[in-house]
């Protein structure tokens, strides 16, 4: 299996190119539509309509549906065989405990 991550932020992750149907859950803290976290695990599966086609590993269950995890994310995504430094210790509030 060839696996790169996620080098970018604030992804949103559709279930078809025409992103009307979200696959993420919502986020708790801010109640807008969950984005994919940076350091995913992905594999890009093709290219559909300006958008990339791709399984990810839903290692932190941010998807509403654990059972389906492929669908559709901006063709404009960073994707890299290994996270960036810089994005190493993003921490943005769905890990916490309040």
């Amino acid at each position: 299996m060839d696996f790169q991550v996620l080098a970018s932020e604030g992804l949103r992750f559709y279930k078809g190119p025409d992103a009307q149907e979200d696959l993420l859950k919502e986020n708790q803290i801010t109640g807008e539509p969950g984005t994919l976290r940076p350091g995913t695990p992905i594999m890009v599966l093709g290219k559909e309509k300006g958008f990339l086609k791709v399984a990810i590993i839903n290692i932190n269950y941010d998807l509403m549906d654990s059972k389906n995890s492929v669908g559709y994310i901006q063709d404009t995504a960073l994707v890299q065989a290994f996270l960036p430094e810089n994005l190493i210790a993003i921490v943005d509030g769905r890990d916490m405990i309040y």
